[in-house]
């Protein structure tokens, strides 16, 4: 494939994002709805745009303009979409940054991207020690005392002007920090060119319609969501905010949307409330749901359904359907890999899931399974301009106009155009790939054997009782982890046992720590891509480690 010239099949289209979105011939997007409290607001396309350019005007005054980095604190807003924007017209970079960001992540972050003008919106208690040393900070709903502060709605009280910025594809459009599981954050730097070619090739394979309508509830912080909004505002549908993931049933069945992205976590919460409710019901009706659940759960989706799952769909999956509202097209996950067993039970209780994967460093999307495309257990083909292959020890390495411009201040790892994706993966016949597990997931014990702790901590997760897992390998003489869980000691260590029955002696668990502090953003033990901070974890329990070791 000449991904070159793909991508300059696209340059009839601007160089930058925001002359892409704004002057699409689609009308650019319809209304944008957003919660507050329990009351619903919206704000027409042609209301968003204007207030875009009042907003880059006033930026533009304060002397803002090409190559100057602007953070973005606050959680997914109108408010985030709007700041977002102006930024990128003025050949700004915009930098988002998450509200709940730890301590050590935000004073790292603000540095390495040379922060002197901030928007926030939420996380004010955290960023406020920085704002004195900004040039300028935009609040909305935070008033301070600081000289170099201004409220949102001052600093918009202008009359907007044009500005002509050349804005070539190649310059740097957003700086996305990665969630730094292992270490400290990288900035990745993504090009209007990356954000473009992605917006791009999405719109090749999921073509939606005016009518239809996104429900978004992600953080716009991280690239998953952000680029799939950048898509959204493009296609031309109506799109609802919402910043209450507990809500997320309840909006479901008020807006009935046609599309929503979600990460494997929430498809897990739901399964298991799903299996909750069965649990109370009575005995006939609770038999017959497991057994369809059974079925769902185990059955290959990629084989024809029988007579069995004709009455498995009547029983119980026209029900289950129904959480996802009446009218929902498209459920697209990411973030990470779905387990198996539950990748199975959505497909096969014919539910419109597509598992897709990408990274932070490809802006993200590589591959997706979509209508007519939706292969099990893979997360699909690749996207139109992506080239892929696999290494020597099948790391997937990928080619596209997307691939990142590189890390901030730090050295280039791209090496002739292609991308190390840190992924073991496998490519059938036709084209689908299938994530194994991650390189860095390969441990190695002191014994010399190699443990994969992605399967393992994957497998322990599917007890109701766990929430999260850590598993502890490398260079040590056995298997141990570090359990997440409020529930009772002994149900923990029964998991831990009919997982042990399926493994070769080498893998087999020797011993647990149990955890009854779950980990959250916030005591910076899960990151905000909800996936555990390893180190953070091991840095926080060193002593129940060496323990686990001594005696």
């Amino acid at each position: 494939m000449d991904y070159q010239a793909d991508y300059r099949g696209y340059k009839e289209y601007m160089n930058s994002l925001y002359s892409l979105i704004k002057n699409n011939h689609k009308s650019s997007f319809g209304d944008l709805s957003y919660y507050e409290k329990d009351a619903l607001y919206s704000v027409s396309r042609d209301e968003f745009w204007e207030d875009v350019g009042i907003i880059a005007t006033a930026l533009h005054i304060e002397g803002i303009g090409k190559g100057d980095t602007v953070a973005i604190v606050s959680e997914p807003s109108v408010y985030w979409m709007m700041m977002d924007m102006a930024i990128l017209s003025l050949g700004a970079i915009s930098v988002p940054m998450f509200s709940n960001i730890s301590e050590a992540n935000l004073e790292f972050q603000m540095k390495d991207a040379d922060i002197k003008y901030m928007f926030v919106q939420d996380g004010w208690d955290k960023v406020s020690k920085y704002a004195r040393d900004m040039n300028l900070v935009i609040t909305k709903g935070i008033d301070t005392s600081l000289r170099n502060s201004v409220r949102y709605e001052d600093f918009i009280n202008i009359k907007p002007k044009n500005i002509n910025t050349h804005i070539d594809d190649d310059d740097i459009a957003t700086i996305i920090y990665t969630s730094g599981s292992t270490g400290m954050p990288k900035g990745v730097e993504l090009t209007h060119k990356n954000l473009i070619t992605q917006v791009l090739d999405i719109s090749e394979i999921l073509n939606l319609k005016a009518q239809d309508k996104a429900l978004s509830f992600l953080p716009l912080a991280h690239v998953f969501e952000r680029t799939v909004m950048n898509f959204y505002m493009y296609s031309g549908v109506h799109i609802y905010l919402i910043n209450d993931i507990d809500s997320i049933g309840k909006r479901i069945k008020e807006i009935n949307p046609t599309i929503m992205t979600t990460v494997p976590r929430l498809l897990e919460k739901i399964y298991d409330k799903i299996n909750i409710g069965i649990k109370e019901k009575g005995a006939v009706s609770k038999t017959i749901a497991s057994i369809c659940i059974k079925r769902a759960r185990s059955k290959n989706p990629n084989t024809k359904n029988s007579f069995i799952d004709g009455i498995c769909k009547k029983l119980l999956y026209t029900k289950l359907q129904k959480i996802f509202g009446t009218d929902m097209k498209y459920i697209v996950s990411g973030g990470a890999k779905l387990r198996d067993d539950l990748h199975k039970f959505y497909l096969n209780a014919q539910l419109p899931l597509y598992q897709g994967y990408g990274l932070s460093e490809h802006s993200p999307v590589v591959c997706t399974n979509y209508p007519k495309n939706n292969r099990y257990p893979s997360c699909g083909k690749p996207l139109k301009s992506v080239e892929v292959k696999l290494s020597d020890k099948n790391e997937l390495l990928v080619k596209s106009p997307s691939v990142m411009k590189g890390y901030h201040n730090m050295d280039n790892i791209i090496k002739d155009g292609w991308l190390g994706t840190g992924d073991i993966a496998s490519i059938d016949k036709d084209g689908y790939i299938t994530i194994v597990s991650r390189l860095k997931d390969l441990c190695k014990t002191s014994t010399g054997k190699y443990i994969n702790s992605a399967y393992l901590e994957l497998e322990l997760a599917k007890s109701d009782y766990i929430e999260y897992v850590h598993l502890i390998a490398e260079n040590k003489k056995f298997v141990s982890a570090i359990i997440f869980s409020e529930e009772n000691p002994e149900k923990i260590q029964s998991a831990v046992d009919n997982l042990n029955k399926t493994l070769d002696q080498s893998s087999k668990i020797k011993k647990i720590y149990i955890s009854k502090k779950l980990p959250t953003v916030e005591n910076t033990m899960l990151t905000p891509s909800m996936k555990i901070a390893k180190k953070i974890v091991e840095d926080v329990y060193t002593k129940e480690i060496e323990k686990m070791y001594t005696k």
